[in-house]
């Protein structure tokens, strides 16, 4: 889906002054990760992938790139790949001091993170797209326990809670949603809250869907959507979900991660795998089961 004239404007101009800075000091760490994000940002993910290659390449124990690398990766549907290179990011998260990221919104605003948390985070998530909740719970739930803020700890109970219902625990999946922190002190992650508050029953669900449609905000549909759509997978209304998943696609949100899992989701549903989705030569589709035909 094509950015807003304004949005699109904005974020070229700051991808100028990222690529410029890059050029007069291509040695400095954080410069290179500014320039990684701002192509990311205008949805040139593979040209973000060999800016922060280049940076491995020159630094290959920089867990900050790997994991950065790693989301790419994923949001590419190379969930195999993220999943290599996540392991490494939290190998070496753990041997050397925590580094503090920062993740800026479109207001300017920024939300600090850690190194750590990130990638037990982006860990979980893949473990979840390829079809392994009982992995994907062991990282989220060290991510929500090496949570520093309000955001870093929605966003990893949104995936938790999903991943609790795909496991069939949903009393467990209900005392994540009775421990979100309060709405005041979320920042970057009020689309997730508020979407684990309506599935927690604090909010009705048509209330909800009239607040996203009144914003036009297609992110905030999406997680959502997707939220809602495995609430009924896993709770008896596995038609309505499904349909729910396929609206997700037309949204346009494609480099969004509950959009990757919605996309694994529906090709499960078409070619049901035995089990986790094995890992497919580089010539195949990442999320389908072996023995589809070449696309």
């Amino acid at each position: 889906m094509a950015l807003p004239t304004d949005v699109a404007r904005d974020r070229a101009a700051r991808l100028i002054a990222a690529q410029r800075r890059s050029q007069s000091n291509p040695d400095d760490e954080a410069t290179l990760v500014l320039h990684g994000r701002r192509l990311a940002e205008l949805g040139r993910l593979r040209e973000a992938v060999a800016v922060y290659s280049a940076g491995l390449d020159r630094n290959p124990h920089d867990a900050r790139l790997r994991r950065r690398r790693a989301e790419l990766l994923l949001l590419l549907r190379e969930p195999d790949a993220a999943l290599a290179e996540l392991d490494q990011a939290v190998t070496r998260a753990r041997t050397t001091p925590d580094r503090r990221e920062y993740t800026e919104d479109d207001e300017g605003n920024l939300t600090a993170g850690s190194t750590l948390h990130a990638s037990h985070w982006l860990r979980g998530i893949a473990h979840y797209v390829r079809g392994d909740p009982a992995r994907a719970l062991i990282d989220l739930t060290e991510a929500a326990r090496t949570a520093s803020h309000a955001d870093e700890l929605v966003a990893t109970e949104y995936w938790l809670y999903l991943t609790l219902r795909r496991l069939g625990r949903p009393v467990e999946a209900r005392e994540v949603l009775r421990a979100m922190p309060p709405e005041s002190v979320v920042v970057a992650r009020r689309p997730e809250w508020r979407v684990l508050r309506t599935l927690g029953g604090s909010r009705p669900l048509d209330s909800l869907q009239l607040d996203v449609l009144a914003t036009g905000d297609r992110e905030a549909e999406t997680i959502y959507l997707y939220g809602l759509a495995v609430t009924m997978l896993t709770g008896g209304q596995a038609a309505e979900g499904k349909a729910l998943l396929g609206i997700v696609g037309p949204l346009g949100q494609w480099h969004q991660l509950a959009a990757v899992a919605a996309d694994a989701d529906l090709a499960r549903l078409a070619a049901p795998c035995p089990g986790p989705l094995p890992a497919l030569p580089t010539d195949r589709r990442w999320d389908r089961c072996r023995g589809m035909r070449r696309r």
